[in-house]
């Protein structure tokens, strides 16, 4: 876990706190810690345009949305157009608000999603479990997801990030109810429509 800091936090102010049911996430009690976990990431892009090794590239695609207390599951494409093979590690992390208050912002990660080595010029897929789980405290809320890629033990790295909707418990429930509904109506039209050709 990941908490980023600020002179204020050096000179003895409190700028976060934990949740007290989900020990991984941070919600953040001052409007420079948004600022603080944008500039790290801009850094790391910065720093892979500088250094990075223009022979590999990333793309990914996240679901629409994923339920509380799960992990959404992101498709990685690792693109490796060199000729020996290269390392890389990928790192996902989250931040969403909770009540669209400067106290409710929440940030989590960043966390080890995953590693690989991608052989010479070739593509790989994967389809990992994003962490760190979403809590049920974000429900009806999106969520956006950072999936960071570093090459060669961080002579490149990448940062995408992807907006994921939180349902709420009821809204999930509505939907797989109107799904049900919708099939029984389809079986019965089907079932009707079946009797009137064997009576005609």
């Amino acid at each position: 876990m990941t908490w980023k800091r600020t002179r204020a936090y050096e000179r003895g102010v409190t700028i976060g706190r934990r949740s007290a049911s989900h020990p991984e996430v941070v919600y953040v009690t001052r409007k420079r810690i948004s600022s603080v976990w944008l500039a790290s990431i801009a850094s790391s892009l910065i720093a892979g345009a500088a250094f990075g090794d223009p022979k590999t590239s990333t793309s990914i695609h996240c679901p629409a949305s994923t339920t509380a207390g799960s992990m959404p599951t992101v498709d990685v494409h690792l693109h490796n157009n060199d000729v020996t093979a290269v390392g890389v590690r990928i790192l996902s992390s989250f931040t969403a608000n909770q009540n669209e208050t400067a106290e409710g912002a929440a940030i989590a990660g960043p966390v080890v999603a995953a590693a690989s080595t991608v052989d010479g010029s070739s593509t790989k897929l994967l389809s990992i479990p994003a962490p760190p789980r979403v809590p049920s405290s974000l429900a009806g809320r999106l969520a956006t997801y950072v999936i960071s890629t570093e090459w060669s033990g961080g002579a490149k790295v990448e940062a995408h990030e992807c907006l994921i909707f939180v349902p709420e418990p009821a809204q999930t429930v509505e939907f797989l109810a109107g799904m049900a509904g919708l099939l029984i109506v389809a079986s019965r039209r089907s079932l009707q429509s079946t009797t009137e050709e064997t009576r005609s």
